[in-house]
């Protein structure tokens, strides 16, 4: 079985999807705080970086090690809250991936430890839009190639329109035009395979 960091980003979507079609009600109406263990992750889908890159590995690894001195330095306590989104079947974060791995290390064996959250509210697509906009303004931004594969996953899926996309990614609407364009051409060139030649 694959774990989670494992899905791409099509097979991380239709599981989403899967979630969201099945929705049950939150548990809480939008926390504030929540019981650590209870925040899930869905890389795939709403962690626009290169996590599996060697200069982001170090450079993720960098950081995490930065929170987690943070805490101990603070003798516990919290970090700025980590975005949380209820896909209808669990809290899986969407800004907050390095914190939240920070919690994990410190707190080991503390899954009940409460740490503080926002809550995202929205339909699975405008929630990865959202992912990509928190990851572009946090301390550990993504690149420019990162942006620009987002974007082009999110036009491959159809996923938003050419202002959200564009504003989401930071790329030019003209960008988008383009990325939209050579999709047409894919389409029409390899009718059958068209999304394994994307």
């Amino acid at each position: 079985n694959k774990l989670p960091n494992d899905y791409s980003f099509t097979e991380g979507y239709e599981l989403l999807m899967r979630e969201y079609n099945n929705f049950r009600s939150p548990p809480y109406k939008k926390p504030t705080t929540l019981q650590l263990g209870a925040i899930k992750q869905a890389h795939s889908v709403f962690q626009p970086r290169h996590i599996k890159s060697v200069s982001c590995t170090i450079a993720s690894e960098s950081h995490i090690c930065e929170l987690v001195e943070a805490l101990q330095a603070a003798g516990g306590g919290s970090l700025d809250p980590i975005t949380v989104y209820w896909t209808g079947q669990a809290y899986r974060v969407i800004d907050g991936h390095h914190r939240r791995e920070a919690y994990l290390r410190y707190y080991r064996d503390k899954p009940t430890q409460i740490i503080p959250v926002h809550t995202f509210e929205g339909t699975p697509d405008e929630a990865i839009q959202k992912a990509i906009e928190l990851n572009s303004k946090n301390h550990l931004p993504i690149t420019k190639d990162e942006r620009f594969d987002r974007a082009w996953l999110m036009v491959i899926m159809g996923i938003g329109s050419k202002s959200s996309v564009s504003k989401a990614c930071k790329i030019g609407t003209s960008t988008f035009s383009a990325m939209r364009k050579t999709l047409e051409q894919y389409r029409e060139k390899y009718p059958e395979d068209w999304q394994e030649v994307a």
